[in-house]
Parts: structure tokens; sequence; C-alpha cells
């Protein structure tokens, strides 16, 4: 019913909005552009006329915005519905085009920085909108207070957490050195008790390896942020601390992507000659091409045929030697995604 309203009142709202614009006379730029049609010659003509702001969509925009404002059941916020406007001039574009308000933007900053002020605990909200620690980080502060997997926060500073909340663990952010209190519950029948934590900076981990097998390694990558190439060079380097890698087992299961330069560093570690990836814009400033690096090429050999790995190389070499054999005996090739998606569980 809310809707049919709503839609009614919109549509009579336009009715004299169009009958006035039809009865009104043409605005004087409005003639002088008739008089003036740029040809279609004219390079600077075009430009100026496809910079134009389209006044009618503009008018028809403020007429719906003005009629949700005065009709709509429930009063709505102008900074909520302006908001909505924008993000709704992207969403249809394509799925990795979005905007972002600038709470939004700082947490992606974060994101790819690694780096943030909080407890280190990975959280899961739950339907209630209390938060389940997944697991405490390593050495963070929320590992130091005893938070355990399972553990379930109720309250933060004394504030229930309910259900409806955006993102009920971004109270436990805020400057290192300072205090939380959160209220923790223990088991099923445990008694709620709190727990002072003190935040610090947490440096998320983004990269994670182990020998599967003397010879195999296995690197897991969780996102591409400003670190990640370099941690994953000293994680390839500590896998063939004891013997060259014959064979590496690079995960990137559940990557929701990030920084694309972190993602081009490791390709250039792995790959021997040729394009890594390339981006092209409607404009000559958006186009990227991104190639091997062939300075200080790890593909240097003191033996072995084309496409193999010499006995005479590096042990930190032989190894990307070997991963390559081993991307290229599966015959794929590097897909690099520049979005950054937030994971359902979050961060404290």
């Amino acid at each position: 019913m809310r809707v049919k309203l709503l839609s009614t009142f919109i549509a009579l709202a336009l009715l004299p909005l169009a009958a006035a614009a039809q009865d009104a006379p043409a605005p004087a730029d409005a003639a002088v552009q008739d008089a003036a049609t740029p040809a279609e010659d004219d390079p600077e003509a075009l430009d100026a006329r496809a910079s134009k702001v389209p006044l009618e969509e503009i008018r028809r925009y403020v007429t719906v915005f003005n009629a949700i404002r005065q009709a709509y059941v429930d009063p709505v916020d102008d900074h909520k519905l302006m908001s909505a406007a924008v993000r709704g001039l992207l969403f249809d574009l394509d799925p990795h085009s979005a905007y972002m308000e600038k709470a939004d933007a700082e947490q992606f900053d974060e994101q790819t920085r690694g780096t943030y002020d909080g407890v280190g605990v990975e959280l899961q909200q739950m339907p209630d909108g209390t938060l389940r620690v997944v697991a405490p980080l390593d050495d963070s502060p929320a590992e130091r207070a005893g938070l355990r997997s399972g553990d379930r926060i109720i309250a933060i500073d004394g504030k229930l957490l309910r259900a409806g909340q955006n993102d009920s663990s971004a109270p436990l952010r805020g400057k290192a050195g300072s205090k939380v209190v959160v209220k923790v519950v223990r088991g099923d029948a445990g008694e709620p008790y709190d727990v002072t934590l003190v935040r610090d900076t947490i440096r998320a981990t983004s990269v994670r390896s182990k020998l599967l097998e003397p010879g195999f390694g296995y690197i897991r990558i969780a996102s591409f942020q400003a670190s990640t190439a370099a941690d994953f060079a000293k994680q390839l380097d500590a896998l063939q601390k004891d013997a060259p890698l014959r064979g590496l087992v690079l995960d990137l299961r559940s990557n929701p992507g990030g920084l694309l330069v972190g993602a081009v560093q490791i390709a250039d570690e792995l790959l021997e000659k040729g394009g890594i990836v390339s981006t092209r814009g409607r404009e000559s400033m958006g186009d990227s091409r991104f190639e091997r690096h062939a300075g200080g090429s790890p593909a240097r050999r003191a033996g072995g045929g084309a496409g193999g790995c010499g006995l005479g190389q590096r042990r930190r070499s032989a190894g990307r030697c070997a991963a390559r054999q081993q991307a290229r005996a599966r015959g794929r090739q590097p897909h690099l995604r520049q979005g950054l998606r937030a994971d359902p569980a979050a961060a404290g």
C-alpha cells in the first residue's frame, strides 16, 4: 500500500512539471544553442556538449526527491537519500564500481595496509547482534586477555549488542593504548563476565606457509595488501631454508582481491617472461601494462634446457623456477582482481 501511494503521488507530482515544461517558453541558453548548433567537425564544441549536465534528468530527480521527503510514510534523512542516489549512479554500471562513504574508504585503506588499531580478534556477527570469537590473533590484546574461540561478546563498554546493527565490532577499534571493556559469555550456561582489553596496533597477516613434505611447499595468500609481496618472498625463502623446492602449491581460494601492485609483484616472482596484466581506461591516464621484470631475473640458469631449472641456481631462484614449472604444467594464467570485498567475518 505504501508503494502504491508513493508511486501515485510521484506520478501526480510529475504531471504539473511536464505541463509547465510544455507551456513555458524555451530558456534563453537553449535558444542560443539552437541558433548556433556546433558543427559536427568541431571537437571542442562536441566536448562541450558532452560535458553538459542533463537538466531534464536533474529536474526529474529533484521532483522524486521532494516527493519522497513529503509523502513517504516515514521521515527520511536528506543525507541518506542523497547517498542512496549517488550509490545508484554506480550500482548498474558493473559489479566492481561502488561509491564509498568516508568510513568505508578508511576501512578499505586499512584493509589494504594490513594494519589497524584494535584488539586483534576475528569475529562472526550472530543474528542476535552478539559477536562470536572465531579466533584471537597471535600475540594480540585479545589473546593476552584470555579470549578463546567460541566465546561470545554480548556487550561492549556496557552497551548490549542487539540485532540490526551494521557492524557490532566497530567499537572494538580505537586508538592504540586506549581501553575497552567487553562482556563475555563462555559456554552455553556460562555467567557473563567483563574483560578489559588494551587496544594495540594489529598487523593482519595475509601470507601463511608450511612445508607439505620435503621439496614441496604450500603458501596461502588471503588478500593482496601493501606488504603481501614482501611477506611472500620471506615465506618462500623460509620454505627453502634447508633444501630447494621442487613444487609449490599457491592457495588463492576465497581471496577477495586487494592491491593490484601486490598481485603483480608476486606474479613477477613466479613468471619467466611476458606480460602480467594490463588495464585500459576510457582516458589515457587509466592505461597501464605490467611486464615481467627483466633485471635480476630468477630465470638465469647455469644449466638445463628451455623451461628447466639449472643446478647452479641459488636456492631461492630454484624454488621459484620449480613453482613456474608447476604453473606451466597446470596451464593457468594469472587472474587478478582490483576490487576488494569484505569478508563475512569482522575483525576487531
